[in-house]
């Protein structure tokens, strides 16, 4: 999760994936594509589709969660972040949240 994600609980302003370090800090050292999640995402914003996403919520007493969720994109842009990196941005609203397990 980025420093400028924001979350709030029906809408959310999410960072695309990839071009950060695997070797364990995860930081940002190149910009991210479009290119599998990200050219999702555009697909889906551009063709006006709602998204369905999993996720799991693990909690501090080792009981994890299985979540899911449908979302709409509504805003979709690219942002410079830290003077060279280009960052993928999406504002999508959330429509339905459930948890399966």
């Amino acid at each position: 999760m980025y420093e400028d994600d924001q979350d709030n609980a029906e809408d959310v302003v999410y960072t695309g994936q990839g071009g950060h370090n695997l070797t364990g800090d995860k930081r940002q050292i190149r910009d991210q594509k479009l290119e599998r999640g990200n050219l999702a995402l555009k697909v889906c914003h551009f063709c006006d589709l709602s998204i369905l996403i999993y996720f799991l919520i693990i909690s501090f007493s080792f009981l994890a969660s299985i979540m899911d969720c449908i979302i709409q994109s509504q805003e979709l842009w690219f942002v410079q972040w830290d003077d060279y990196i280009i960052l993928c941005k999406l504002f999508v609203v959330l429509w339905h949240v459930s948890r399966i397990l």
